[in-house]
């Protein structure tokens, strides 16, 4: 995928998906566009934002309250219907 990085660097990888698992705890808003999740607001200040190609995910970006010095978007990469890599920047 073109601009994608993929970040050799474990704790910037386990960072964000740390921060993406303690989420599960906190209370949220889900909002829709067409049907599909496009955001889901933590009442923490934190949201994570789905970026789609059609029906596919091609990203998920935390904004807002997070720490500093993480990687905030997790890219997803497709050949055909199947997922082939994940990146963080």
């Amino acid at each position: 995928m073109d601009g994608m990085v993929i970040l050799p660097v474990e704790g910037m990888i386990d960072s964000y998906e740390t921060v993406s698992k303690n989420l599960s705890g906190v209370p949220f808003d889900l909002n829709y566009s067409s049907g599909l999740l496009t955001s889901v607001v933590y009442s923490n200040g934190i949201t994570k934002t789905f970026n789609r190609t059609g029906t596919k995910i091609t990203s998920i970006v935390l904004s807002g309250s997070t720490p500093s010095g993480i990687a905030l978007t997790k890219t997803l990469g497709y050949t055909g219907d199947n997922l082939t890599s994940v990146g963080y920047s």
